[in-house]
């Protein structure tokens, strides 16, 4: 008779152990569906300039401006000034973009140049009848901070001359060229002032997808003294360039997916335990039951 209860007990918990370990295989398959599903589907539309990420070491980047060749009609210095409100009004980056002088140069410099070329389809390798201009920031090494910058106006005979077009496409022109020089590439959001193409665009703003490709390249760290405006995602610092026509690689995505992990295992893990406990009161019945 002892012997029959004693399997008849262990009938009862190998079964509710069976359910138990179900329950625990339905929390981990709902968790690498999670994962899965988050890795399927990027979470940015932003790109950065190159097979790296790259941006510059100081974010308080000044630009210094060659106007010589620049149309009578166009003032360069008050175009830049304006174009970096946008980028300098971003609450989650610390970036800082800003005017820092006249200079002669027409090359790769540190701070960045901005010069007009009247044969710009020559040195910029682009269609020189319909580019406003393209910009580039270049790391000195692999994997490296970019350490030089050019942004190249075109100044040529044609359609794409900067004094053909109105002043807010100007803007978002110049605008789109600095997010290239300070490390982002063309976004495949059509809605980004980083999309590889101005037509259509009626106002020089950004969207969201610009917002978090700044704030990834040049997080504000409050933690770490910048003053508290907001959150911004930590990026590495690598090496890459862009000549104002597209490319680069999407940044590590998971972020959002891991606090969401994070947030959904004390549920899962709640309901698993309000189970089990459920089974061991159904086994304790059982077994009582059976010893009557």
């Amino acid at each position: 008779m002892i012997a029959m209860k004693n399997t008849q007990n262990k009938k009862l918990t190998d079964e509710l152990t069976d359910k138990l370990m179900n329950e625990i295989k339905s929390i981990v398959g709902v968790l690498l569906m999670a994962v899965v599903t988050g890795l399927a589907q990027p979470t940015e539309a932003f790109t950065l300039t190159g097979t790296f990420e790259a941006a510059w070491p100081d974010p308080e980047v000044k630009f210094v401006v060659n106007t010589a060749n620049c149309p009578a009609s166009i003032d360069v210095v008050s175009l830049l000034q304006e174009a970096a409100k946008l980028w300098n009004n971003v609450p989650t980056s610390k970036i800082k973009v800003s005017y820092g002088g006249a200079t002669t140069s027409t090359t790769d410099s540190s701070p960045p140049t901005v010069y007009c070329a009247t044969n710009f389809g020559a040195v910029t390798g682009a269609d020189q009848g319909s580019t406003i201009g393209v910009g580039r920031g270049s790391p000195s090494v692999l994997n490296g901070p970019i350490t030089s910058g050019l942004l190249i106006l075109n100044a040529s005979a044609g359609a794409g001359n900067i004094s053909n077009q109105p002043p807010e496409a100007l803007k978002l022109i110049m605008a789109h060229e600095i997010g290239h020089v300070l490390g982002l590439g063309h976004s495949q959001d059509p809605t980004a002032l980083m999309w590889y193409t101005a037509s259509g665009k009626m106002n020089a703003a950004l969207s969201q997808d610009d917002v978090d490709g700044i704030s990834y390249l040049y997080p504000r760290n409050e933690i770490g003294g910048d003053k508290i405006m907001g959150c911004g995602l930590v990026g590495a610092v690598a090496g890459g360039w862009t000549g104002g026509r597209g490319g680069g690689s999407e940044p590590p995505t998971g972020s959002a997916l891991a606090l969401a992990l994070f947030l959904l295992l004390p549920l899962l893990i709640a309901i698993h335990s309000r189970r089990r406990n459920n089974l061991y009161e159904t086994l304790g019945l059982r077994l009582s039951n059976r010893r009557r």
